[in-house]
């Protein structure tokens, strides 16, 4: 009878279980949400909405439609941590090739485009051997500010070569005049 009491005892004692749940419903969050396994109870959202937690967050945009008429390019963002080997970084990849298309680092490196390699202090936009044009760049009007092709040939066109041949000629007709006096001079010590 004591065995019989513990069984039909035991299964009325409620058991913890971990399960995936489905919601078949719209759901609204009021507040904050945060996830991740290192999400605490109490969390101190501070002024953030969303929060990611975890050694590597990333967000995964897949798109599961089966018609030629949607995009079937899945994405990735996230972000990578100093244990990669890598400097930490924000990335957006394209997870069918496996790729980054943009990297900025947390010193401020960019990289844009696929195979573009994050460099120190620049904002890259190809790799040594696969280097890209940028296009539609404004004209620069500032010191710091990137010369376009438009601008480099208009100043090619304001630059008065004859003068400066007409400098080098006569340079030439000096230096012409300076030797021979020289083979002159020898010519007389000899």
């Amino acid at each position: 009878m004591n065995a019989r009491l513990l069984l039909i005892s035991s299964l009325f004692v409620s058991l913890s279980a971990a399960a995936d749940e489905v919601i078949l419903e719209n759901t609204s969050i009021q507040n904050s949400l945060c996830v991740g396994v290192t999400c605490i109870d109490g969390e101190d959202f501070q002024m953030d909405t969303v929060r990611l937690k975890a050694d590597a967050p990333q967000i995964v945009f897949q798109d599961t439609s089966n018609s030629g008429a949607f995009p079937s390019t899945d994405w990735r963002l996230g972000v990578s941590d100093d244990n990669t080997g890598a400097a930490p970084s924000f990335f957006i990849e394209n997870v069918d090739s496996a790729e980054n298309v943009l990297e900025i680092t947390a010193d401020g490196d960019v990289a844009l485009g696929v195979g573009a390699v994050a460099e120190s202090g620049a904002v890259s936009v190809g790799a040594e051997g696969e280097e890209r044009r940028v296009t539609f760049v404004a004209d620069g009007t500032e010191d710091t500010d990137a010369v376009n092709l438009r601008q480099f040939n208009a100043y090619k066109e304001t630059i008065n070569t004859e003068a400066v041949d007409a400098q080098v000629a006569e340079l030439q007709s000096r230096i012409d005049a300076l030797t021979a006096r020289i083979e002159a001079l020898a010519a007389q010590g000899n």
